[in-house]
């Protein structure tokens, strides 16, 4: 990808397997460590936050698009809906009806191949990474520092291929920054709240369904555009920030459920949230019973 400088280099065949990437390292880890894959949260969880991880990328990416198309930072691109009709043979359609069934038939099977690639990664990200951060550190660096490496891990191909909505790279890193890291603290949560790492597969996969295939297909740009909306504008961090911490706050003033598990041998443990330096009711984390290091050390010792 990045010698071609295209991400859909290969027909997205390069994309998918660096997305499954962190999933394979976690494979190799747990192997490495003499742990099962099973101790990862694959049960499905509560469905509330199934659906909490489909509906956020709604809520913080639809006003920032709506926004641009009213006030011309962007332009809706009915052109975009011809074209649409056209491969869909849908040309005696009005556009209206072409728009709806585009949109509709996007967001949910759609989903699919987004899922299948979307969760290679949380596998790794949510899965393994934030449980494992979750025994050393408090909440919200949980978030932000599963955040800061999962950003670091897109920035070869943000830097060096046309990840980037041909925006200064500067301002693409900045603002992609903020977006991911804020996103990975609403991930973080689900994850944690729920015990499963498939409200985060679904989240990821939702916001890449409806920013990169509906979203960002049906705007124009009018110049300004490419600093506001899609992964790397201004308007969809700022969004990110607002209204996923918004809802994080909302959602950890509820009560704890009882019971809760995210793997074998994990144990959940109350902890204080702290959103904006303010106290929340407490949010379950994850304490381990018998920590991977301690044991593989003891191992070593023995031998």
């Amino acid at each position: 990808m990045i010698y071609a400088g295209k991400l859909s280099t290969g027909d997205l065949l390069f994309v998918t397997g660096a997305m499954w990437c962190p999933a394979l390292a976690t494979f190799a880890t747990k192997k490495i460590f003499s742990e099962s894959v099973r101790e990862l949260a694959w049960q499905w969880g509560d469905a509330r936050y199934i659906w909490l991880g489909y509906l956020i990328p709604i809520l913080y990416a639809l006003p920032v698009y709506v926004i641009a198309w009213v006030t011309g930072l962007g332009a809706f691109n009915w052109d975009a809906v011809a074209k649409i009709a056209e491969n869909f043979g849908w040309q005696r359609f009005p556009r209206g009806v072409t728009l709806a069934l585009f949109i509709v038939i996007t967001a949910s099977v759609g989903l699919i191949p987004k899922l299948g690639r979307a969760l290679g990664e949380e596998i790794g990200w949510r899965g393994f990474l934030v449980p494992e951060l979750a025994k050393v550190l408090p909440f919200p660096m949980v978030g932000i520092v599963s955040g800061l490496i999962w950003a670091g891990y897109h920035y070869p191909v943000l830097l060096f291929a046309d990840y980037n909505a041909n925006a200064p790279r500067w301002y693409t890193l900045i603002c992609f920054t903020m977006m991911v890291t804020a996103g990975s603290i609403v991930m973080a949560w689900l994850v944690l709240r729920a015990g499963s790492l498939w409200p985060a597969a679904i989240l990821h996969a939702s916001h890449n369904l409806f920013i990169q295939s509906i979203f960002t297909p049906l705007t124009r740009d009018t110049g300004p555009t490419k600093y506001v909306i899609d992964e790397f504008g201004v308007g969809t961090c700022d969004y990110n920030r607002d209204r996923s911490g918004n809802r994080v706050r909302a959602r950890a003033r509820q009560p704890p459920p009882r019971r809760g598990v995210i793997g074998t041998g994990y144990q959940l443990n109350h902890i204080s949230l702290h959103i904006h330096g303010r106290a929340r009711r407490p949010l379950l984390l994850f304490e381990s019973q018998v920590l991977s290091f301690r044991r593989w050390r003891h191992g070593n010792n023995r031998r």
